[in-house]
């Protein structure tokens, strides 16, 4: 064969310098040159911190949601261009946890690694119980609890997902994922909890008995699962009476102990029974539409149809419910004062020598309330605050 040249002659000449040019003009990946004009992209990430084990949280931005179950760093997936704006936002909080922003928004000059996502506040507080020289709270999807722990009553054992919790004077009990649990004192039976109790859902404790709400049978149709009635439970100390109801209870839908004495909404009725004889014979007949109770030491209050209702010994103005008090969502009755939430302020009156019923002038939007003797604790979105007699470190509440 003759060689390549000699056989084409000048056509395999320009046919071999049209190649050249065109692998000269190649690159090697076979990808079109940048323009030097190309626009550059730009990030946003950012830092989360306290975030609580087993959380999550969900972040945004204009184009897509993140989800983070992990302190440390994080990225956006989208690339923004320069002098574009830039927006990140919680869309979802972790449960039991409130977490703020910073530098959440601006203009894209360069890739924004400054955006801080702080859980590390306070703990959501749902629940507080108060009594005479110990508290205990439903924080953070579990249990804390301070003051007098001379038999136990403030050191919780482990409860998987409390919802409710009670404080009597030695002990303390909660609802949980495993049914009801009790510690502390047991010198009359109160750490006794039935082993019979369907679906509880309300609980309280006086100074030595707890009772609690709870389904009276098991239905096992779903559909009819609601319509299923109520009935209580009571265990402790009964030398008063405190826990056996005096009437025949059809359907009871909130239970409030205090003392030795035990009271009920059932239906439109207010029963009470047990050792104080103000709080016993002295129920109005009035109620409408009862919703809420609380038991004090020697008096007792309602919600009823947007109001309060109070009845017992005034011997110190704890009956005297303040006028402009407004559609109340809860209240708690102490052993000599009250307290009221309404639309988010806390409103306290009744006794004072330990200053328990002065509400702190910077405390606000209160979501919860528990009064004892001679002290007062209550929750904002800020966390847990306690306020009048703390011999025993009742009213001094762990700030961890």
């Amino acid at each position: 064969m003759l060689p390549f040249c000699k056989r084409f002659g000048k056509k395999a000449t320009v046919l071999v310098m049209l190649l050249s040019v065109l692998a000269c003009n190649s690159s090697d990946d076979g990808d079109d040159p940048i323009p030097e004009d190309a626009p550059s992209v730009f990030t946003v990430s950012g830092t989360l911190l306290g975030l609580d084990a087993s959380r999550l949280i969900d972040l945004s931005n204009e184009f897509e949601t993140i989800t983070l179950s992990a302190n440390g760093t994080f990225e956006f997936g989208h690339q923004y261009t320069k002098d574009e704006e830039y927006s990140v936002r919680i869309a979802i909080q972790p449960i039991g946890q409130t977490c703020t922003i910073e530098n959440d928004s601006g203009t894209i000059s360069d890739s924004v690694t400054d955006v801080i996502i702080d859980c590390r506040g306070e703990a959501l507080v749902t629940q507080i119980a108060a009594s005479s020289q110990h508290s205990c709270a439903v924080k953070n999807a579990g249990v804390v609890c301070w003051g007098n722990d001379t038999s136990g009553q403030a050191t919780p054992p482990e409860l998987i997902n409390p919802t409710a919790i009670s404080a009597g004077l030695k002990h303390s009990c909660a609802i949980t994922e495993n049914g009801v649990i009790c510690w502390g004192a047991n010198t009359a039976q109160q750490l006794a909890v039935p082993d019979d109790l369907l679906l509880p859902s309300d609980l309280t404790s006086g100074d030595n008995h707890t009772c609690v709400i709870h389904q009276a049978s098991l239905n096992q149709d779903s559909v009819n699962q609601d319509n299923e009635k109520s009935t209580i439970a009571c265990w402790g100390d009964n030398s008063a009476g405190q826990l056996s109801a005096s009437t025949e209870l059809t359907n009871p839908s909130a239970i409030a102990a205090g003392g030795d004495t035990t009271c009920v909404i059932d239906a439109s009725n207010v029963n009470c029974w047990g050792g104080s004889s103000a709080i016993v014979s002295g129920i109005p007949n009035t109620f409408t539409q009862p919703t809420k109770i609380s038991v004090g030491f020697n008096h007792a209050c309602v919600i009823d149809s947007g109001d309060i209702v109070c009845w017992g010994d005034n011997t110190k103005g704890q009956l005297l419910v303040p006028e402009e008090i407004s559609n109340p969502q809860s209240l708690s009755a102490g052993y000599d004062h009250t307290c009221a939430i309404d639309q988010n302020r806390l409103r306290c009156w009744g006794g004072n020598a330990s200053g328990q019923s002065d509400v702190p002038t910077q405390f606000e939007n209160a979501t919860v309330v528990a009064a004892g003797k001679w002290y007062t604790c209550a929750a904002n979105t800020a966390g847990l605050t306690c306020w009048g007699f703390n011999n025993l470190d009742q009213a001094d509440p762990p700030t961890d």
